[in-house]
C-alpha cells in the first residue's frame, strides 16, 4: 500500500508509551525519519521492529525497582544508587556496598542495622549486641552491672568493680569512703587518715603540726617557725636581723636587708666612704659610685689621663677617639 510517508513524530503522536520510549533510540529514529524523507512508506519490518523493541524496553523498565528511574539509566547510575551530593558519580543505597560496578544487598547478620560505611562491612550490630566473628551476639549485663551509653559494654554499678568478668562489691574499711575516680582500689581516706594496705589508719599529727590535703608524704606540715623532721615539728631559730623563710631546705631564715649570715648571726655589712650596698647574693655587697675603683675595703677615686674618659662601668677609664691606651695614658696609634 502506498501513501504518506510516516515520519518518527507521526508515529510518536499515535503509539503507546512503549513505543514513543523506544523513539528515544537515535538509531531507529534516524531510520524512520529517512525513510519519510525519501517519501517511502516505513518498511513494516521496521514498524514490527519498534513495537517489539518497546515490548522489551518496557518490561526492563517494569523490572527496575521503583527509585531507578530512566534519567538515571540514561546517566549511568546503577539500581540501588543515587547520584553524590557533591561531585560528579554515584554511590551505593544504605543497605547495599559497590561490587564490580553495581549495587549488591549487604548481607545483614541478626540484630544488625545497615550503614553508609562506603570502605566497611556496611552494618553494626543493635544496641545491646557485640560483633563477634560477623555476628551479633547478645551482651549479657552481670549482676549489679548495667549496658553503657553506647551500648556496646557493661559497666558495674556504684560500689562495685569488675573482677574476674563479675562486679563484686568494695569493701570500703573504717574511716573510708567510696571514690568516683576510675582505677584504684575504689575507695579513699577520710581526712586526717592514711591508706595503709587495706584499712585507713590515722595520720599521728606531732605538736605545732596540722593535717595537708595531699595525698602522698607525711600528710602534715609544720606551723610557721616551725620545720619538720621525721616524727616532729622544731622551733626555727632565727638570729637579730634576721627573719623566717618557709624552706623545707637551708636555715630556714634569712638576713635583713645590709646585713650578712655569718654562721648562725646576721652580720651588718660594712660599706665604705663613696660606696653603696649591694642586692647581689655574690661579691662583697657594696660597689663603689661611679668614678670610684674597688681596692681592697675601699672605694678610691679613679684617676685618667688626658684624652681618656669613664667606661661603661663608671669604675675605670678607655680613651677617646682614636687614642689607643698604652699604659697609663692615651696615645695617638
Amino acid at each position: 500500500m502506498n501513501g504518506p510517508a510516516m515520519t518518527a513524530d507521526d508515529i510518536r503522536s499515535s503509539a503507546s508509551p512503549g513505543i514513543t520510549m523506544t523513539l528515544a533510540f537515535p538509531a531507529i529514529r534516524r531510520q524512520i525519519d529517512k525513510s519519510a524523507a525519501e517519501k517511502r512508506h516505513v518498511p513494516r519490518a521496521v514498524i514490527s521492529a519498534i513495537i517489539l523493541s518497546a515490548i522489551l524496553v518496557a518490561g526492563f523498565l517494569m523490572a527496575l525497582p521503583a527509585t531507578v528511574s530512566a534519567q538515571q539509566v540514561a546517566a549511568g547510575i546503577p539500581a540501588n544508587a543515587h547520584p553524590k551530593d557533591f561531585g560528579t558519580g554515584w554511590t551505593c543505597n544504605r543497605g547495599y556496598k559497590e561490587t564490580g560496578g553495581i549495587c549488591t544487598a549487604v548481607k545483614l547478620p541478626a540484630n544488625a542495622y545497615p550503614t553508609d560505611a562506603y570502605f566497611q562491612r556496611g552494618w553494626e550490630c543493635a544496641r545491646g549486641f557485640r560483633e563477634t566473628k560477623e555476628a551479633c551476639i547478645a551482651i549479657k549485663a552481670r549482676a549489679n552491672g548495667y549496658l553503657n551509653a553506647s551500648g556496646d559494654r557493661w559497666e558495674c554499678n556504684r560500689g562495685f568493680r569488675e573482677v574476674e568478668d563479675a562486679c563484686v562489691a568494695i569493701d570500703v574499711p573504717a574511716h573510708g569512703f567510696l571514690s568516683d575516680f576510675p582505677g584504684g582500689n575504689g575507695w579513699m581516706c577520710d581526712r586526717g587518715y592514711r591508706i595503709a594496705g587495706n584499712t585507713c589508719a590515722a595520720i599521728k599529727l606531732p605538736r605545732n603540726g596540722f593535717l595537708t590535703d595531699t595525698s602522698t608524704g607525711t600528710g602534715w606540715a609544720c606551723d610557721r617557725g616551725y620545720r619538720a623532721t621525721d616524727t616532729s615539728c622544731e622551733a626555727v631559730s632565727v638570729p637579730e636581723n634576721g627573719y623566717f623563710v618557709d624552706s623545707s631546705y637551708g636555715s630556714g631564715w634569712k638576713c635583713r636587708r645590709g646585713y650578712l649570715p655569718v654562721e648562725t648571726k646576721c652580720v651588718a655589712v660594712e660599706i665604705p666612704a663613696n660606696a653603696y650596698f649591694s642586692d647581689e647574693s655574690y661579691g662583697s655587697s657594696w660597689k663603689c659610685e661611679r668614678g670610684f675603683a674597688a681596692d681592697k675595703q675601699t672605694c678610691r677615686e679613679v684617676v685618667m689621663p688626658a684624652n681618656a674618659h669613664l667606661d661603661y662601668s663608671g669604675n675605670d677609664w678607655e680613651c677617646d677617639q682614636p687614642y689607643r691606651k698604652r699604659n697609663d695614658r692615651c696615645a695617638m696609634p
